[in-house]
């Protein structure tokens, strides 16, 4: 049983790598299932296993954005926000003054 929780963590960290690569690449509004589950090497049903359902997943995007010290975690962070993500208007103030201040650079 402890492999098999090992390989479902391993698969989770897997596709939100993708998921996040992705949306530095093409932008957190051009975040695709199909797309995501291709970077990772898996099916697109197993996005939907690991995280319950594609927003579960965006979610955890965002926050992997509010806890990153890059700076294109910071834009990603302030594309959550002009989208009105609920992750992203959540994030602490600072952060958003930071994501919003780094567009203008």
């Amino acid at each position: 049983m402890k492999n098999q929780r090992l390989g479902t963590e391993v698969r989770r960290e897997q596709i939100l790598d993708a998921a996040v690569e992705l949306a530095k690449e093409s932008g957190f509004a051009s975040l695709r299932r199909n797309q995501v589950a291709e970077r990772a090497k898996t099916g697109n049903g197993n996005v939907n296993t690991v995280f319950g359902n594609f927003d579960n997943l965006k979610d955890c995007v965002m926050r992997r954005a509010i806890v990153g010290s890059d700076p294109s975690d910071l834009k990603l962070l302030s594309e959550g926000i002009a989208l009105r993500h609920p992750v992203a208007i959540a994030a602490p103030e600072h952060l958003k003054k930071a994501a919003m201040i780094s567009l203008a650079e």
